[in-house]
């Protein structure tokens, strides 16, 4: 990562810049916090306002920036890394927080207001994504191989990677469990997340179920989650190892469940069947991350009863109280979680944890 401090990028172009761009006698000098001017040096004369910008600048931008436009604001920046200048101040005028209030207007006992609302995100239009496929916007549409649901469970409850028995997958989404998110309540908080999409329902959840059962099939289902810890420390490195994953994943649709252990809720990969290489991952890390704890199993069969009964009551809407009346769940779905509970109690008998 690049430096912060003028003195560490200092360093860091020391140790980085190519050659070519002959900023050494430069860097030598700040880096001596010498202020002499007797040097002939292009970018010494330059950064002590002696002489005309060096060729050479565009150059060192475009390296630093790789091919962003040039700015007047990166060219101040840059100009105070290189010791001309004082540092820039951040440009607010045109910032606006999530409420529509210009940053720079706030008084003093708004200043560290947040900028954005909570359950804000990021997004971008997809076809600027250069890996897109060629095939997102076809009207035919592309063939479905596998459906992947996941979500940020920092216990090792849900294990890194499972593929679900054949058909079992709108069951498990049903009962997807995860931390919640910030508009939702503290980060450290677990929820029940139906099908990643609670509190966007727009029909009953018997209806929005049956949707699932309809869509999904027999398709391959897979559930993932690489947000799994130890304290704070986070077990999978996540971001481009996942890729990893998917390539399993891969495996499982081309090869079944070949190089893995059966468990109640689905096929776990061995270890051995994954390219880890370079992960440097520990025995112990890797029983957490393919394993399946019973203790925190219970706790989640318990869980799933306990939800299956509240969502199927009716709720009146003016009081929002319950009003003795069911709205039943499939039975398919009744079915699924009756077949994994019962499985669940074989594997305690038989000691396969």
């Amino acid at each position: 990562p690049k430096p912060t401090d003028r003195a560490d990028w200092h360093k860091w172009l020391k140790e980085n810049a190519p050659k070519s761009l002959g900023l050494d006698a430069l860097l030598d000098q700040l880096l001596s916090n010498s202020r002499s001017t007797e040097s002939t040096d292009p970018w010494i004369q330059w950064a002590f306002n002696k002489g005309p910008k060096p060729a050479q600048f565009d150059e060192l931008e475009s390296w630093l920036k790789g091919t962003a436009p040039k700015s007047s604001k990166q060219n101040a920046w840059l100009s105070w890394v290189l010791g001309r200048g004082d540092r820039p101040k951040a440009e607010l005028d045109a910032w606006e927080d999530w409420l529509g209030k210009k940053i720079v207007d706030r008084s003093p006992e708004r200043a560290n207001d947040v900028w954005a609302q909570a359950n804000s995100r990021f997004t971008t239009p997809i076809n600027a994504v250069q890996v897109n496929s060629s095939e997102w916007e076809s009207p035919n549409g592309v063939p479905l191989g596998g459906i992947l649901f996941g979500g940020r469970v920092y216990s090792s409850v849900q294990p890194m990677l499972m593929q679900t028995p054949n058909g079992f997958g709108p069951y498990d989404g049903l009962m997807m469990f995860v931390q919640a998110t910030a508009a939702q309540g503290s980060a450290t908080d677990t929820k029940t997340d139906p099908y990643a999409n609670d509190g966007f329902y727009a029909t009953a959840m018997r209806l929005h179920a049956q949707e699932w059962i309809d869509f999904m099939g027999d398709t391959p289902y897979f559930h993932v989650n690489w947000f799994q810890r130890v304290g704070k420390r986070f077990l999978w490195p996540g971001y481009v190892e996942n890729i990893r994953l998917l390539a399993r994943i891969l495996g499982f649709i081309k090869n079944g469940p070949a190089e893995s252990v059966e468990t109640p809720v689905g096929h776990m990969p061995l270890p051995g069947s994954m390219d880890l290489r370079g992960l440097n991952l520990s025995s112990e890390d890797l029983s957490k991350l393919f394993g399946i704890d019973q203790e925190l199993w219970d706790a989640e069969m318990n869980r799933r009863d306990k939800f299956l009964e509240e969502v199927q009551v009716l709720v009146d809407e003016d009081t929002k109280q319950p009003t003795g009346y069911y709205d039943l769940l499939p039975t398919k779905i009744l079915a699924m979680h009756y077949e994994t509970k019962n499985k669940f109690e074989q594997w305690k008998r038989l000691e396969q944890w």
